[in-house]
């Protein structure tokens, strides 16, 4: 049943309970499709046993309310999958992308930070995931599994940007700057080692993302650029051998943009990919955050 003044729905079937809302509908409905970007946060991670990789995705939000979203998690698997908007302006998240069904990320996601979905009286902005890996040998990457995580979720509007100036305004950058960058978990160097990771970003005419020199030390290796139609970023970082289990070589980077609430510095979060021992391709991951 559906309870009409909250369009809250419950019952019940052969193995339980059933709890969610009717679908948006009317003026419930975005007046326009947009694109957004999106940030999975499940707390900071050392990325040996748990990922420490913040997920993300990127995708739209239509008139008819539905949302496609495309990404990955934070232990870089990659996710894709379509939503439906829920008349309370949030929507059911529900993903087995792993090669055990058994594992899975679900919740409910608020749209209303996109700044697309009206306001109306069943209105509800509340949010919440739980990502749960069962032990899987065959995986490249964390086979003895982890959680059921507490995972929070940041749904963010973005506009393809004419220019990488008019990009850098839209997130309230300095002079073209991403004036702060953060690489950690999974092992990383510790950045006052021989190489540093980089620590702040210029944004070239290109689109380009180029490490801005750090005095007096040699800067890890770096290539990546911004996708201006998606709001999403990608790049190389050069990483060397270490003690913690990491190879040498390049490690891919990904993630996405959001605009900045008042107050707020981080513009841009996702994922390292780290080579590590062990079998061929093994791997873990650590957090990339961009600020400005």
């Amino acid at each position: 049943a559906v309870d009409g003044p909250t369009a809250l729905a419950d019952g019940s079937f052969t193995q339980g309970n059933l709890h969610g809302f009717r679908l948006a509908r009317g003026a419930e409905l975005p007046t326009a499709t947009s694109p957004i970007t999106l940030v999975i946060d499940h707390g900071e991670q050392d990325g040996f046993l748990i990922p420490a990789g913040m997920g993300w995705a990127t995708g739209s939000l239509s008139t008819k309310g539905t949302i496609t979203l495309s990404g990955q998690l934070g232990d870089a698997q990659s996710i894709k999958g379509s939503l439906k908007l829920g008349a309370t302006g949030q929507a059911l998240l529900w993903l087995k992308p792993y090669r055990s069904l058994s594992s899975r990320l679900g919740g409910v996601v608020s749209f209303h930070e996109s700044g697309r979905v009206p306001l109306t009286p069943l209105s509800d902005s509340s949010s919440g995931l739980h990502w749960f890996r069962v032990a899987d040998a065959g995986e490249l990457s964390y086979a003895g599994g982890f959680g059921p995580i507490a995972a929070e979720v940041g749904v963010r509007p973005f506009t393809a940007p004419a220019s990488s100036l008019a990009l850098s305004q839209s997130l309230g950058l300095s002079q073209q700057n991403f004036r702060g960058s953060v690489f950690e978990g999974g092992g990383l160097p510790d950045p006052g080692g021989a190489a540093a990771m980089p620590d702040a970003f210029a944004l070239d005419a290109t689109f380009k993302l180029i490490a801005l020199p750090i005095p007096g030390r040699l800067v890890a290796p770096w290539q990546g650029a911004i996708n201006r139609k998606t709001g999403s970023f990608s790049g190389t970082l050069g990483v060397s051998a270490s003690t913690s289990g990491i190879l040498a070589g390049k490690a891919p980077v990904s993630g996405v943009l959001f605009p900045a609430g008042e107050g707020e510095s981080v513009v841009g979060a996702g994922i390292v990919r780290i080579p590590v021992a062990g079998r061929a391709g093994a791997f873990r991951t650590g957090a990339v955050v961009l600020s400005r």
